[in-house]
């Protein structure tokens, strides 16, 4: 389960079916830095909206955790003038 990955690991690795290794890293930067797609993997839901939200102009720090995503969401409209 992706979303619980962070939770029991700090660093991760991304193998090819055979075994080759191409990736690794802290789990931040292989949800962030890189598409992992291209191994059938889907990106946590919370590392799915934050780049959803990148890409369309809303500027959010990475994280991992959904209610530290809420809380940034939250304050980042606050700081736009939404009132909520």
């Amino acid at each position: 389960d992706m979303d619980l990955v962070h939770e029991i690991a700090d660093t991760g690795y991304v193998m090819r079916q055979g075994g080759r290794l191409e990736l690794h890293g802290s789990i931040m930067e292989l949800f962030f830095d890189h598409d992992l797609s291209e191994f059938n993997l889907a990106p946590p839901t919370v590392v799915g909206l934050i780049k959803d939200l990148r890409a369309r102009g809303f500027d959010l720090k990475p994280t991992l955790d959904a209610a530290e995503f809420e809380e940034r969401l939250l304050e980042r409209l606050s700081v736009l003038g939404y009132r909520l």
